[in-house]
């Protein structure tokens, strides 16, 4: 009886033990093998020394990462407008929207994700705009490092 109790609380040690020392251990390899293989693109890795060396060889001190635009369109009495960019930092997104020598300028905030930054939707009235064919380019801008993107789509007013 006490030989049976002893290996049950030498396995129920092992088992509370070995979870809490196999996550460190297995966090601490991916994170430094990201940062030396590919430190652009892993944008949590920004604040390393790895990174931060390669960017001061670098000619600018600007990140330029990728924007994209999901939708632009007008839905009934509202054009919807929605965007990310490939970084993981808050952020503002400019809105710039266009027709002509017509043109006007709203602005959201970005939303940090795992992997990408998110510019909250912003729906515009139609009433501010005529009908037609319009563009608007969005920018994104990092509140805390140097990064920026942008990026253009055109979409119709009826």
């Amino acid at each position: 009886m006490v030989v049976a109790v002893s290996a049950i609380a030498g396995v129920v040690v092992y088992a509370l033990i070995h979870p809490v020392i196999s996550p460190k251990s297995q966090s601490t390899t991916p994170a430094t093998g990201s940062d030396q293989s590919n430190p652009a693109l892993d944008n949590g890795a920004k604040d390393s020394g790895i990174t931060d060396d390669d960017s001061n060889n670098s000619t600018s001190s600007t990140q330029t990462v990728t924007l994209q635009i999901v939708d632009a369109s007008q839905y009934n009495s509202i054009v919807e407008v929605r965007a990310y960019a490939n970084a993981s930092d808050d952020g503002t997104c400019g809105y710039t929207f266009s027709n002509g020598t017509t043109s006007f300028t709203k602005t959201s905030q970005a939303s940090a994700g795992p992997s990408t930054s998110n510019c909250n939707t912003i729906d515009v009235p139609t009433s501010n705009f005529s009908a037609g064919t319009w563009s608007v380019k969005v920018e994104y801008q990092s509140t805390s490092k140097t990064i920026t993107g942008s990026a253009s789509k055109t979409f119709t007013v009826e």
